[in-house]
């Protein structure tokens, strides 16, 4: 996944790089050969992302895999991840990142309900701001679901918290050791 920092934000020790007339955004990845540096090195301050490499952008630095649904409120909603980790969702000139999330409305009726960790204006953002404010949330979203995440102590994977029996022990291990069935 691509890093960009700004002076104010965390600096990597990647060489320097200026983005369209945006100095001192730096990438973790290798220059010139990364995609999105090559898309960004077209970016100037004032011009905003068109609809098209919103999409891209959004496509690209979600963890895969990544599914996509369109909504009957006309919205577009990506998943990212597998179990799910961020979710996106765009209407309008609005673009809303949350953290993935589950509750269950009974014994077998798990229901996704996503945290809100930001949303953006992207028609009224110059498109540098909107890449790195879109990374930021993107990767603070990504690392609240992961932070979440337990490891049984039967079997010692890592699991999301909706598929643990409690804080210890996952549910597919309560099923075979403790014959539990959920």
């Amino acid at each position: 996944m691509l890093k960009i920092s700004t002076p104010e934000y965390t600096p990597h020790s990647h060489r320097k790089t200026t983005i369209g007339a945006i100095k001192g955004i730096r990438c973790t990845m290798s220059g010139p050969s990364c995609t999105s540096c090559r898309n960004e090195l077209m970016m100037t301050e004032l011009n905003p992302l068109d609809a098209v490499a919103l999409l891209r952008e959004i496509r690209t630095h979600l963890p895969t895999p990544v599914r996509e649904e369109m909504q009957l409120d006309g919205s577009l909603v990506f998943v990212g991840g597998d179990p799910g980790e961020v979710v996106v969702r765009v209407r309008g000139n609005k673009v809303s990142v949350a953290v993935f999330g589950v509750v269950w409305k009974g014994p077998h009726t798990p229901v996704v309900r996503p945290s809100l960790v930001g949303s953006l204006n992207w028609k009224r953002l110059p498109a540098s701001r909107l890449t790195i404010g879109l990374h930021i949330l993107l990767e603070s979203a990504r690392k609240l679901r992961l932070a979440k995440y337990r490891k049984c102590k039967r079997c010692s994977e890592t699991r999301p918290p909706e598929w643990m029996h409690d804080d210890k022990t996952c549910q597919s291990c309560v099923e075979r050791f403790l014959g539990i069935v959920h």
